[in-house]
């Protein structure tokens, strides 16, 4: 019987270390994902040429996939021609809701200017974005922690 209860104890203290341990990962060394939307893959290939930080991901998130923009550390959307359904639309909101900092620029429909991001962080985004070796790089380093 008290060997019973002392493996179950190990047990337990072995997987809180290991849940702590995926935990602190999770927030702190674990790859930066950024997604985007509607983006042409000329741009898509500059910034991925620009990224020099092997702990930055660079995906192209297609708007069929839109219910999945909640698993990305930030979600950049090119509102120019963006011709997406209301669902696709509320997946996007709803990751902006629940956290997910979402830029959409060019917006040419009103309902798609969906932003989570401050005022702040928008200005020098928007900035990064204009092109640029440099201006791609530094809109991958602007950071998780900022962003997220």
């Amino acid at each position: 019987m008290k060997n019973k209860r002392k493996v179950i104890i190990i047990t337990s203290v072995c997987v809180l270390i290991v849940a702590t341990g995926l935990l602190l990962w999770n927030i702190f060394a674990s790859p930066t994902r950024i997604a985007f939307v509607n983006y042409q893959a000329i741009s898509l290939g500059l910034i991925s040429k620009a990224n020099d930080n092997s702990f930055v991901t660079i995906k192209e998130l297609p708007v069929e996939e839109l219910d999945h923009a909640s698993d990305y550390d930030m979600v950049f959307v090119n509102g120019m021609g963006l011709r997406i359904t209301d669902e696709q639309r509320q997946s996007l909101a709803t990751a902006a809701d629940k956290g997910t900092p979402v830029l959409t620029t060019a917006a040419t429909n009103p309902q798609n200017l969906i932003v989570s991001v401050d005022s702040v962080d928008q200005a020098f985004l928007k900035q990064y974005l204009n092109g640029g070796k440099n201006n791609y790089r530094n809109l991958l380093r602007y950071g998780k922690p900022r962003l997220g």
